[in-house]
């Protein structure tokens, strides 16, 4: 194959991740922990909403061996490749899973928005505790999700 013609070729092949999925986004959706976490719950009343959870063909999922996704895991690579800038984490076990993520993002200098509504955790003291660490040292916007608007790139309170 002519060198030309393997060069468009790489470029349609990796025009973007899934063949449907945008290659470019300065914002990502995180759901951390709610595929494992959830599982037991898919043949009970609460399917429905299980079933909204669960990656589509075309949203990228990456497993996450421990606490934070990006340990050991394909997070930043892919993060990187889609030029992401924002965050909006959410998911199950916020003083935990959820907190060490953000953590993580803040250190790869995201902006991050965890909204109050979307995290739950073992303990609504322990939830309210995490959500105030992100907001106070992580510099999240943690506002309900209804109040989280995204629209010129602003720092967020």
């Amino acid at each position: 194959m002519p060198h030309a013609t393997l060069r468009k070729s790489l470029r349609r092949k990796n025009a973007d991740l899934h063949g449907s999925a945008p290659d470019k986004s300065e914002v990502a959706l995180i759901l951390v922990d709610v595929i494992n976490d959830l599982e037991h719950c898919r043949k009970g009343k609460s399917r429905s909403l299980i079933e909204k959870l669960y990656p589509e063909r075309d949203d990228y999922f990456v497993l996450k061996p421990k606490h934070s996704g990006f340990f050991s895991s394909a997070l930043e690579t892919l993060l990187r490749y889609l030029r992401v800038r924002r965050l909006i984490i959410t998911g199950i076990a916020g003083n935990f899973c959820v907190l060490f993520t953000a953590n993580d993002a803040y250190m790869r200098d995201y902006e991050l928005a965890i909204p109050s509504d979307c995290v739950i955790s073992n303990t609504a003291k322990e939830n309210t505790e995490a959500l105030q660490l992100m907001k106070r040292y992580l510099k999240a916007d943690t506002r309900r999700s209804q109040r989280i608007i995204f629209g010129k790139r602003e720092r967020l309170r």
